[in-house]
């Protein structure tokens, strides 16, 4: 919990720091570049969670991997995050970033998970239904997975909306179990 408020305090800063200078769009596709990164890759994670690599080898492993194609002001606090000894925190960092900058534009992200790639149609659907409970923008986040069977899962902040076929399955055999028929006798 300390580390997300902390990720949260730092992003904040920086949110606050690029958007007085007018930087925080670029602040923003560098901070999802860094996120994606960090995502992709469980060795640049490891090196940035080391205890035996000293900060000034990470710092030079960063600029390696983000110098050409990061702005100079979030190049500039990647540094100050090394210095403070904070490099361990730079994915959560990043994620904090992110979805405050997302909170400040008012763009709503919405995730569908899916048996199958949605179609044109599906996907205007589903961006329909999801604008209907916002005010702002809305991000459509599509990820397939089979395992669904059929239907979908759409997530929007801390809300659900189940109709994949698999939950179905599962609950059907949740009902089955419990014979309503037969008398306990135990």
């Amino acid at each position: 919990m300390a580390s997300a408020k902390l990720s949260r305090r730092y992003a904040k800063s920086l949110l606050g720091l690029v958007t007085e200078q007018g930087k925080a769009e670029d602040s923003y596709k560098d901070m999802e570049f860094i996120l994606a990164a960090c995502k992709e890759s469980k060795e640049l994670n490891r090196v940035l969670k080391s205890p035996i690599i000293n900060a000034d080898k990470k710092l030079v492993i960063l600029k390696e991997v983000f110098g050409g194609t990061i702005s100079q002001i979030t190049m500039a606090f990647l540094e100050l995050l090394t210095k403070k000894g904070r490099e361990s925190d730079v994915r959560d960092i990043a994620d904090a970033y992110v979805s405050l900058y997302k909170e400040s534009k008012g763009i709503e992200t919405a995730t569908v998970f899916s048996a199958a790639r949605l179609t044109d149609e599906s996907r205007k659907k589903v961006l329909e239904l999801v604008k209907a409970g916002t005010d702002g923008e809305v991000e459509l986040v599509e990820q397939v997975d089979p395992s669904l069977i059929g239907g979908f899962i759409l997530r929007v902040k801390d809300k659900q909306v189940d109709t994949s076929i698999s939950s179905k399955i599962r609950e059907m055999k949740q009902d089955f179990s419990k014979n309503l028929y037969i008398k306990d006798f135990n």
